[in-house]
Order: C-alpha cells, then sequence, then structure tokens
C-alpha cells in the first residue's frame, strides 16, 4: 500500500470528512465513533490506551460503563468501516491505534509540509 492510495482518508482542517481510498464519503453511525477515529488519526501508529479513550469520550460514565461504550463504538467504527474495505483500526496490548501505511490524515500531511523549507511544500500545504 502506497501513501498516495489509502484505504482511508481522514480530512480534519475545514469540514469534517471521513473517505474511502476511491474518495467516496463514509458513513459512521456516530459521533462517538467520528471522535475515536480523529483521537486515533492525531497520531496514526501511535497506541492509545483503551482507558484513556474511554475516559475522554465517556468520562461522565463510570469505568465499567465507558469501557464497554468504547468496546461498542470501537465494533460500530470497524464495521462501518469495513463497508468500504478499510480495515484500519489495529489493537495492541491494552490499547488501539491506526494502521499508518493505510490512512491519510490532511492535519498530518499539512504539519509535514509547512515544516518544509522548500516552496513547492508550502504551497502544498497551504492547498490543504
Amino acid at each position: 500500500m502506497t501513501s498516495n492510495h489509502p484505504d482511508l482518508d481522514i480530512i480534519c482542517l475545514g469540514r469534517i470528512e471521513v473517505r474511502g481510498g476511491d474518495g467516496s464519503p463514509v458513513r459512521l453511525r456516530s459521533h462517538k465513533a467520528l471522535a475515536l477515529l480523529l483521537r486515533l488519526a492525531r497520531r496514526p501508529g501511535e497506541v492509545v490506551a483503551r482507558d484513556s479513550l474511554a475516559g475522554l469520550l465517556w468520562g461522565g460514565f463510570d469505568n465499567a460503563h465507558a469501557r464497554a461504550n468504547l468496546r461498542q463504538a470501537v465494533l460500530h467504527l470497524r464495521h462501518d468501516l469495513s463497508a468500504i474495505g478499510a480495515d484500519v483500526i489495529r489493537s495492541e496490548g491494552h490499547g488501539l491505534y491506526l494502521d499508518t501505511g493505510r490512512v491519510r490524515v490532511d492535519a498530518i500531511r499539512f504539519e509535514a509540509l509547512a515544516g518544509s523549507q522548500r516552496r513547492e511544500d508550502l504551497e502544498r500545504a497551504l492547498a490543504l
């Protein structure tokens, strides 16, 4: 899989959108599933502890209920993404992460391009 053809394209700059690798929109069944995906997209490849995710998304719930809600959200998110063939959520130990080779996040691309000294990279960053 090349970075030019991801299974999933996450657009955070401007209007938030999630698209399949072919550009088709992905419909997620809940705002919590979208929030979970966006948190994982902050740093693809970085493992985020399930307890941290549960606390972030369901902080007003006791730990058992928050973890149950997280399991349900992960299940729904995986199902919604599998509808377009995007198997990108990975588990490791007590955490979750996004498969970096299969996901493209515009905000991550922007940061990389904006840190460059090359004019064409800066122009591409502005275009994002």
